[in-house]
């Protein structure tokens, strides 16, 4: 994984994650902040993976580093820590 940089934190010091919201058709419907504040990347990457277990499918794409969960129906939703 990629180390820190600055934008990965935003002015209190904390790791956020970004969530995009995407149709079946790979478009996205909604953006916004994935709830709470993690002190680092890999606090952020645990409370990610625990919370991709409610999906039926999901993964890491390390070429676009984000974490993907899809619903069963087809619509993806996928997770950036910044």
């Amino acid at each position: 994984m990629p180390s820190h940089t600055s934008s990965d934190r935003d002015r209190s010091g904390a790791v956020i994650v970004k969530v995009e919201e995407m149709d079946r058709d790979g478009q996205c419907v909604h953006e916004g902040d994935f709830t709470g504040e993690f002190p680092d990347r890999d606090a952020a990457a645990a409370a990610i993976e625990r919370h991709l277990q409610q999906f039926p499918s999901s993964g890491h794409d390390e070429t676009g580093d984000f974490w993907w969960g899809r619903a069963a129906n087809g619509c993806e939703t996928r997770f950036f820590i910044r």
